[in-house]
């Protein structure tokens, strides 16, 4: 009776671990609106209807998710603009990855929705505007190493192209319509290995689970995934930089964790378990979870309360030895906290520390939970139930590391609500955690020029609007380039970007200090001048000197002058960004009609 008991406890402990792993927030609310140029908006309004091609199948970006419904992540992103816009979005679908890019080229579409580009965005395709920049990780049946000198065979989806296997030894590419087709290619043997970006990999796999495919990360590899647009769609690459830039971090996660969840409207029941094996695995756990709590529950009222903790700390301690780096169990009665499991000696904190809650108030061992939050999330936990928490703890000549404890309460032999011990497993939560600050430094910076684009910019200038005093010294600059359509089609994209980015160069070097210097958006850019005042004659130097740089621009040895129209306002306290944003976009338009090329401040 007493194996069966634990064997019953390990398997729930385990479908708990594996049901909040895989578990997802809900979709963030709406993103802030898009401040278009009326440039901008006079091209929508002229277009009405925005043409994008899309592929069935490439959850979490884009999916069919009913008969005539089109979702995913980079369509999230296009129904903001037609919300906030008088423009309908018409979607239409392509058999395959070449056949969207066969589909723009012929003008029978706008944009391609989903397109990868091998590398952190560099070198990139024009036209390329880039949404989700990921890891690219390696689905295989075979336990593939790539640089072995072997034949391999890689399972491609017709079109795709993400990476460059030359740089991985001799490998065969065979093309499948999907990538569902590849996967099961995988998962016959038919072929060796998939890859692709990160977020597609996790939604794949979640979907399609199987015992004989894993998964590996390709070190140093990344992929850039965007839309696709005419090279000489200069405006409407604009509007899809500032519709990118509009998101928050938060709800970039949110939503690729959303549709990454995502779960096939099939039909065909045999097809339907063939392909969620893993679903339909982890509902079986479920129920017999939920059996077991209902058996659990009468074995309360009938046994010893301290047979029923010694089950609990039995199961806890497989876990931690399976699955976790360490376990740990916490005595309220006796504030005592002991680390078990065969690895807890990894962690540098004592085996038992006596008096936990005055060594969390004088900060002595090395963890970041502090005693409130230790309160916090103790005295929010109903006994009986499992929850979940992230910290950090210091390692043995390691520096630090982030865990997830999954842990339960248990009552008293009194009281069932009256709180006895804790018992916890530490998970190893490192690497998610790197890699959701990698993408985040990632989506900081301009490429091009070097400078913080939009996000990376938006929340620095929110704060220092915030920190204004009652009288403001620092002067807020707007500006674009004259005639920058006219420079892309009269000399090519090349010339455009070598203009941007000597203006984004001379930028930081001429406004050094703590000057916060974003490219906003296509050829606009914003500076947040600190401290100068807005009759300061070195501002007016400086302003001067990056217009006479601009002016002595040259290309492949040939001079040709660039005209820059700058307006500058001094904020005020309690202005919003959207209201300073406004007023200097109105000055900057009165520039424009008077001929451009000028500088104002209000």
């Amino acid at each position: 009776m007493k194996r069966k008991r634990k064997g019953c406890l390990f398997a729930f402990c385990v479908s708990m671990i594996l049901n909040m792993i895989t578990s997802v927030p809900a979709l963030a609310s709406e993103s802030s609106a898009v401040d278009l140029t009326q440039e901008e908006k006079g091209y929508l309004e002229e277009k009405k209807v925005l043409i994008v091609a899309v592929v069935d199948g490439w959850q979490p970006y884009m999916y069919k998710s009913s008969e005539d419904t089109y979702s995913g992540f980079a369509l999230d992103i296009l129904e903001d603009l037609q919300k906030q816009n008088e423009i309908s979005i018409r979607y239409v679908e392509a058999e395959d990855y070449g056949k969207a890019l066969e589909l723009l080229k012929s003008g029978q579409a706008d944009i391609a929705a989903f397109m990868e580009k091998e590398g952190l965005q560099e070198d990139v395709q024009k036209g390329f505007v880039p949404y989700m920049t990921a890891p690219v990780q390696m689905i295989t049946g075979n336990n593939v190493v790539l640089f072995e000198d072997r034949n391999l065979k890689a399972a491609v989806p017709t079109g795709a192209d993400c990476i460059n296997f030359e740089n991985y030894g001799k490998i065969e590419r065979t093309e499948f319509p999907s990538l569902e087709d590849c996967f099961k290619s995988v998962k016959k043997r038919q072929t060796d290995f998939i890859v692709s970006d990160f977020y597609t990999v996790e939604s794949l796999t979640r979907y399609m689970m199987a015992q004989t495919i894993m998964v590996k990360n390709i070190p140093d590899a990344y992929v850039t995934i965007g839309y696709l647009t005419g090279e000489s769609e200069i405006i409407l690459q604009g509007i899809l930089e500032k519709l990118r830039g509009s998101i928050s971090e938060a709800e970039v996660v949110d939503s690729l964790a959303l549709h990454g969840d995502r779960l096939s409207n099939e039909s065909n029941i045999i097809k339907f378990i063939y392909n969620n094996t893993f679903i339909i695995f982890n509902g079986v756990l479920i129920f017999i979870f939920s059996a077991i709590v209902i058996l659990l529950l009468y074995i309360k009222v009938h046994a010893e309360r301290q047979s029923e903790l010694h089950g609990h700390e039995q199961s806890y301690q497989l876990l931690a030895d399976t699955f976790g780096q360490a376990g740990m169990e916490y005595d309220f009665l006796n504030d005592r906290l002991v680390l078990f499991g065969i690895r807890h000696d990894e962690i540098d904190i004592p085996e038992v520390v006596e008096n936990l809650h005055e060594k969390l108030e004088n900060r002595e061992l090395r963890i970041t939970l502090t005693k409130e939050e230790f309160d916090k999330f103790c005295m929010n936990s109903e006994p009986g139930k499992t929850y979940q928490t992230e910290f950090q703890c210091g390692m043995r000549g390691e520096g630090w590391n982030w865990f997830s404890m999954i842990y339960i309460v248990v009552g008293s032999e009194e009281s069932r609500r009256m709180q006895r011990r804790l018992l916890g497993v530490l998970v190893d939560a490192q690497k998610q955690h790197q890699t959701q600050e990698k993408l985040l430094e990632i989506g900081q910076y301009d490429k091009l020029t070097k400078v913080f684009n939009r996000a990376g910019a938006e929340a620095l200038l929110v704060q220092a609007l915030q920190n204004l005093g009652e009288y403001s010294q620092n002067v807020f600059l707007l500006m674009d380039v004259d005639k920058f359509k006219q420079i892309n089609d009269s000399y090519g994209h090349l010339y455009g970007d070598e203009v941007l980015q000597a203006l984004g160069r001379n930028m930081q070097e001429i406004f050094q200090g703590d000057t916060i210097v974003c490219r906003w958006g296509g050829d606009e850019f914003i500076m947040f001048v600190r401290g100068p005042g807005a009759e300061d004659e070195l501002l007016r130097k400086r302003v001067e000197e990056l217009r006479r740089r601009m002016k002595e621009f040259q290309y492949d040895g040939v001079a040709y002058p660039i005209g820059l129209s700058i307006s500058g306002v001094v904020p005020k306290k309690g202005m919003s960004l959207e209201g300073l944003f406004k007023k200097a976009d109105k000055m900057l338009y009165q520039i424009k009609q008077e001929g451009r090329d000028a500088f104002r401040i209000q």
